[in-house]
């Protein structure tokens, strides 16, 4: 049995534990009570829910599991505190100590909730990345048929261009599209814009894209809410050194110089949600790089 095997199976094993100790009749206890809480705004709190099933959206949320676990975890030390010197003291106040115990028991039963949620999450970042690789092959096969016949020199300038928009989006920084990019970006959407079509694999009917395609390729239902909890959350990750391309603030920038520039890029991604563009580039970068291959052995 592989490294990977055991650490599911570990995880499955804790998971079933926290099942049996009531976590999900707690959770629907908690999501009730939450739901009381904004009966006259209709609103939720942006740390106990996903903002889309996106792989970025669910990745980031690992950052608001972790400001929840936190601050469970700091209310705990405070009632170990309190048991602490009133054990030294000999005091006793049956009324306090009564909502300490039932408070102390709160804050265990939410961060075994943070942790069972972070196992489950896990497990969706898997079966997500997946499918995601799986229609990722099938995408770069039907580029690189279109492409691999193509001029070393035309291939090697849209590849570069190619790796830059790409590195930016995966290290989260500015990219700027200049004028002289614009027609590189229309060749590149001629042999590949159909292939990213949005909706293109219901005509189709490829069995890889279907049952997590939504998941995958999402576009957030709500708007990122940036408030104290969502930056408390970043800087926690950040503090505990999480990957930066699942902190919940993780952003990234495509600026076009020109309007020419703007609807060549607009050709070519039609769906600007980041998973979307993401896979894109991914996609794109896959396809060019082995197109590029036999050729740059030639060229030495």
């Amino acid at each position: 049995m592989n490294e990977k095997s055991n650490t599911t199976g570990t995880y499955t094993v804790e998971r079933r534990l926290y099942e049996f100790f009531g976590i999900l009749f707690f959770r629907k206890l908690a999501l009730r009570l939450e739901s009381f809480r904004h009966r006259n705004d209709n609103s939720r709190n942006v740390n106990y829910h996903l903002r889309s099933s996106g792989i970025s959206s669910v990745k980031s949320f690992t950052g608001y599991l972790l400001y929840n676990a936190v601050c469970h975890v700091i209310s705990l030390a405070f009632v170990v505190v309190y048991f602490a010197i009133t054990g030294i003291f000999g005091a006793r106040y049956i009324v306090l100590d009564i909502s300490m115990c039932v408070l102390l028991l709160i804050n265990l039963y939410c961060i075994m909730l943070q942790r069972y949620t972070y196992i489950k999450t896990r497990g969706f970042v898997e079966k997500l990345v997946n499918t995601k690789n799986k229609r990722m092959v099938g995408r770069i096969e039907r580029l690189l048929q279109k492409i691999e016949h193509r001029e070393y020199s035309e291939l090697q300038k849209e590849f570069l261009l190619i790796e830059k928009i790409r590195e930016s989006i995966h290290n989260g920084t500015e990219c700027v599209i200049k004028e002289c990019d614009a027609a590189i970006l229309r060749d590149i959407s001629k042999y590949a814009k159909d292939i990213f079509a949005v909706n293109n694999h219901k005509k189709r009917g490829d069995d890889n894209e279907i049952s997590l395609e939504t998941a995958v390729l999402s576009i957030p239902k709500q708007p990122m809410v940036i408030n104290k909890v969502t930056r408390r959350a970043a800087k926690l990750q950040r503090i505990f050194r999480f990957d930066n391309s699942s902190n919940v603030l993780f952003e990234f920038s495509i600026i076009t110089e020109t309007g020419d520039c703007e609807n060549a890029y607009r050709t070519l991604v039609q769906d600007m949600s980041r998973d979307s563009v993401e896979f894109i580039f991914d996609v794109l970068f896959g396809a060019y790089n082995k197109a590029l291959l036999p050729l740059r052995r030639t060229q030495i």
